[in-house]
């Protein structure tokens, strides 16, 4: 079985990845924790003539749900200005095979540590450190497929 995919990415699906992983996390749930408690003070301390402390309450306020999600929105589509445009991946027996304009690298199956299916994506993990993202769109209707030839390559490395 063969597969071809092009690199569909937007800074949006790395951010919506960030995403769940800062939610998903200790400092997720601090997160949310704080912004919570600082908008409930908030209200309760709210006082006009007190524009200095109510600013920085306000501040607080959007610091975790407006600026964080914002700054990481940011940093992704820097991510994604850094990746070649015109990425392809072709997936089959021997490996999965990357070419980004004229340079091509090849994975063998023995270098791929694992698959991550995550909220709209597939990440494919290699040992060194890096990682694949393959979007639902990328993927289209060949996902099933594609995720079922991905654990029968995997099972034979084990």
């Amino acid at each position: 079985m063969e597969f071809r995919f092009e690199d569909k990415i937007t800074a949006f699906d790395v951010w919506k990845l960030s995403m769940y992983h800062v939610y998903h996390s200790m400092a997720g749930v601090c997160n949310i924790v704080f912004a919570v408690a600082i908008i409930l003070v908030t209200i309760r301390l709210w006082n006009p003539r007190e524009a200095v402390l109510m600013s920085i309450f306000l501040f607080c306020c959007v610091l975790f749900p407006v600026i964080q999600p914002l700054v990481i929105y940011i940093r992704a589509a820097g991510q994604v200005a850094a990746l070649p445009k015109d990425m392809v991946y072709e997936i089959n027996a021997s490996g999965i095979h990357i070419i980004a304009g004229n340079q091509k690298s090849h994975l063998t199956w023995n270098r791929i540590r694992g698959v991550m299916k995550e909220h709209g994506m597939v990440i494919l993990a290699t040992d060194a450190g890096r990682g694949y993202m393959l979007t639902d769109k990328t993927l289209g209707t060949y996902k099933d497929s594609f995720l079922e030839f991905l654990e029968s390559k995997l099972e034979h490395k084990k």
